[in-house]
């Protein structure tokens, strides 16, 4: 499982983030409200994600290098990391 590193908002950070090359797997406590999920296109512009929960865990069918979280003003950042600590 791939990791990210996480950075903004704490009350939008994920209690727990990954992926196995194909999905993405995201999920917020239980006391979390969940955010609106952005990827950033090749243009630094933000699209929102097609994503879906399954139990816990908001799943989404693709792997992106930097994901967006957002409520209102608030914002949190997620960047994927590969296992020699490069970012991709």
């Amino acid at each position: 499982m791939n990791t990210y590193r996480l950075k903004g908002a704490a009350t939008l950070r994920p209690v727990r983030i990954g992926d196995d090359g194909t999905h993405t797997y995201i999920q917020w406590s239980e006391d979390q409200p969940i955010p609106a999920v952005f990827a950033l296109d090749s243009r630094g512009s933000e699209q929102i994600v097609d994503g879906y929960m399954r139990g816990e865990l908001f799943t989404i069918d693709r792997v992106y290098p930097h994901l967006v979280f957002r409520i209102d003003k608030d914002k949190a950042e997620a960047r994927r990391i590969d296992p020699r600590g490069a970012r991709r």
